[in-house]
């Protein structure tokens, strides 16, 4: 999987590189176009993991941010810190996620730039690859619109 995504991520120049759980992001680390975004909670199917290491991130000239998001759910604070990395912040970032960061694929998915490149992990499958466009946008965001209200967590 590793080569594979690295020759995605070098194959054209993306607006965005977004990368979604541990493993993806590491395997995405090692191509010459580093990811924009890493989302990662320091777990591998619901395990601890150590293929993103936090040091390592730094010296890449990542900044580090830190979220909380509940385990297939998804926190507001978490969305918005995410789509404000994607849009509004001009370096590299990585947002570790305490709780779980499998269900910001959607927030992702909704508030990335078109021709953005959007990568996330799929246990025990590999990984799935989007590349984002208005139409992808417009769905998402309309289905985010129709979870179940306790899917989202509104943290006061």
């Amino acid at each position: 999987m590793s080569g594979q995504l690295r020759r995605i991520v070098e194959m054209q120049d993306w607006v965005k590189v977004i990368c979604l759980g541990d493993v993806v992001s590491a395997y995405c680390m090692e191509s010459a176009r580093l990811p924009d975004v890493i989302v990662f909670d320091g777990k591998t199917q619901r395990a601890e993991s150590k293929f993103v290491k936090e040091d390592l991130l730094r010296g890449m000239g990542f900044g580090l941010v830190e979220v909380s998001n509940p385990p297939g759910g998804l926190s507001v604070e978490a969305m918005e810190t995410l789509c404000d990395a994607i849009n509004s912040y001009n370096g590299r970032i990585a947002i570790k996620v305490n709780g779980e960061e499998d269900m910001l694929t959607l927030a992702a998915l909704s508030c990335a730039p078109a021709n953005s490149l959007i990568i996330y992990g799929i246990p025990n499958r590999g990984a799935a690859v989007v590349v984002t466009n208005t139409i992808i946008s417009h769905e998402v965001q309309t289905r985010l619109l129709r979870l179940v209200p306790s899917s989202i967590m509104v943290q006061a």
